[in-house]
């Protein structure tokens, strides 16, 4: 009695021959290990030097490239938070002229709001406050 063995290589020449998606699988897969040994003996090997002197040469490019973008754009939010700062200080100043058009004048809220915004110096404020005093 002979027991045969369930892949035989006839059947499996026979899958070959019958189905073209086997045929199609097994030339493929043919061609990438030839293309990768061709690819392999027609290459040189790589020198590790070279490799690492071109990763550092193009490391630092991007590094000095990056700082100075960085820079720039510091440099511009600088610009655009003083033009900010001087907007808002000039409303806050419209704003506070405005309301002292409407408003008596008097020194005891007047003088600390003034020192305060340094407008006003403390030899001043004691010169009112001696005025205020003797009334």
């Amino acid at each position: 009695m002979k027991i045969e063995n369930e892949y035989s290589l006839d059947k499996v020449f026979s899958l070959f021959k019958e189905n073209e998606s086997y045929r199609l699988a097994a030339a493929s897969l043919l061609f990438l290990i030839i293309g990768v040994f061709i690819g392999r003996c027609t290459t040189e090997d790589c020198i590790r030097e070279v490799v690492c002197k071109e990763y550092i040469r193009d490391r630092d490019f991007l590094q000095k490239s990056l700082v100075e973008k960085e820079k720039k754009y510091v440099d511009n939010q600088k610009e655009l938070a003083k033009s900010i700062s001087v907007k808002l200080k000039s409303e806050c100043q419209k704003d506070i002229d405005k309301a002292l058009e409407d408003c008596e004048f008097s020194e005891r809220i007047h003088c600390p709001i003034c020192i305060a915004r340094g407008v006003c110096n403390w030899s001043y404020f004691l010169l009112q406050l001696d005025t205020l005093l003797e009334f």
